[in-house]
């Protein structure tokens, strides 16, 4: 069995694309973007996906000769790994949205049961509040549910 100590150097196309992968993800992250949920997680997405572009690259050299594991790390590998980050954010999202995480979340489906239980075709913000006094204090809390979308 081989063993590898050392660093392991990214060439300037797999360094460029991981650039642009931490640029593209970072409004995610904030107020209202689609990761605001899993923030903590999604910070630490670019080093999984420099981990996961390193795994890859030893597991390709594993079989080629010896000093196949000092090449740098590629565009193809790091692509490999954002393909797999993609699927990894998507499942936390699901993750954290099964886990209640989100209050929005949880305040839309409280309300969505609500509606799908007495068959409301049409209803007001106070309706809405009158009958679900018992998960929202203030009507104020249910404004971003009741929006209308961006």
């Amino acid at each position: 069995m081989k063993s590898f100590r050392g660093p392991i150097a990214l060439d300037e196309q797999a360094y460029a694309l991981l650039v642009s992968y931490k640029r593209t993800i970072e409004p995610s992250l904030g107020p209202s973007g689609d990761l605001e949920i899993i923030a903590d997680w999604g910070n630490k997405a670019g080093g999984t996906v420099v981990r996961l572009a390193g795994l890859l690259h030893l597991a390709d050299a594993a079989w080629g000769p010896p000093e196949q594991h000092l090449v740098p790390i590629g565009e193809a590998e790091v692509g490999r790994a954002l393909l797999i980050a993609d699927f990894l954010c998507a499942h936390s999202r699901l993750a954290f949205d099964l886990m209640e995480a989100d209050p929005l979340a949880q305040g839309a489906r409280h309300v969505l049961a609500w509606i799908q239980r007495t068959g409301a075709q049409s209803f007001t913000a106070r309706e809405v509040h009158q009958a679900n006094r018992g998960r929202f204090k203030l009507s104020a809390e249910m404004e971003p549910l009741l929006a209308p979308p961006l």
